[in-house]
């Protein structure tokens, strides 16, 4: 076999690994992946948008494609979030391996200069307790006396980061704002008022996911989010990349990598 022929080989296994690799990990969400079926239930759907608040899949600031999950606020009452749910017990605290997501604040938000779109997980314990846990810059690397980012994209790894808990039922927050997702799955539990907060584990159900911004946000607020994931062990990944409308399918892109494979044939043979 000749080095020409390696070298041919080698770009068709390149993109045939690209185009499996689309296939196996891409999960592009479009407004027409929003309206939930007896078939899929689980999908991406707007929650909690409150008067001032909003929430749509727009070509405003695109990101990673051709569009991004724009969010906007007018007034401390307002609120907007985007989440999916699911039914699957092999998603729990203990098989969390990854977390991840971009965000982009715009610089005409007259919010305060601190606040970023919020990432928040679902749980439910082994004895039926429920709530949220929830990550914000601010108790990130972030700080009230530092302006967050404006018109630029940040892409946070938050699987090692810190998030503070909502439980529900009575409802309450948990005011700890340095524990890891590790501390919580350690059993970390803390006095409240309203009573102690839930006693997490490995085996603590994590059954949704949402992005959001709001409430409380005085002033107006201008933001985005795209590329939202979250991988239980090797290979369980959830990830959401917020498009205006739907790239070429993953088959699609195989079959032009065949096609440009038997062009070079078609070539080869013309020339000999």
């Amino acid at each position: 076999m000749t080095i020409r022929h390696l070298v041919r080989l080698g770009i068709a296994s390149s993109l045939l690994s690209i185009a499996y690799g689309f296939s196996a990990h891409a999960a592009i969400v479009t407004p027409a992946d929003t309206s939930p079926t007896a078939v899929d239930p689980f999908v991406w759907g707007d929650a909690n948008v409150r008067p001032g608040g909003s929430v749509a899949i727009t070509n405003s600031q695109p990101r990673s494609g051709n569009g991004s999950l724009e969010f906007a606020t007018s007034g401390s009452g307002a609120k907007a979030d985007f989440e999916i749910f699911w039914n699957d017990p092999t998603r729990t605290l203990g098989n969390l391996s990854a977390a991840s997501f971009d965000w982009y604040r715009d610089s005409s938000s007259t919010a305060p200069q601190h606040l970023t779109p919020t990432f928040r997980l679902y749980f439910q314990t082994a004895s039926g307790e429920t709530g949220l846990l929830i990550w914000e810059d601010v108790y990130n690397g972030g700080s009230t006396a530092v302006p967050a980012p404006t018109d630029t994209w940040v892409s946070e790894d938050i699987t090692d980061d810190n998030f503070w808990m909502r439980a529900f039922g009575p409802g309450r927050t948990i005011e700890q704002f340095g524990v890891t997702l590790a501390d919580w799955e350690g059993g970390a539990t803390f006095p409240n008022p309203s009573g102690q907060s839930p006693v997490l584990g490995a085996d603590t159900l994590i059954t949704g996911m949402n992005v959001g911004v709001g409430s409380g946000w005085a002033g107006d607020f201008l933001g985005y989010v795209d590329n939202v994931s979250l991988t239980f062990g090797q290979d369980d990944t959830i990830l959401a990349n917020f498009e205006t409308a739907a790239v070429p399918e993953p088959a699609s892109l195989a079959l032009f990598v065949v096609g440009l494979l038997g062009l070079g044939a078609t070539a080869r043979r013309r020339r000999a």
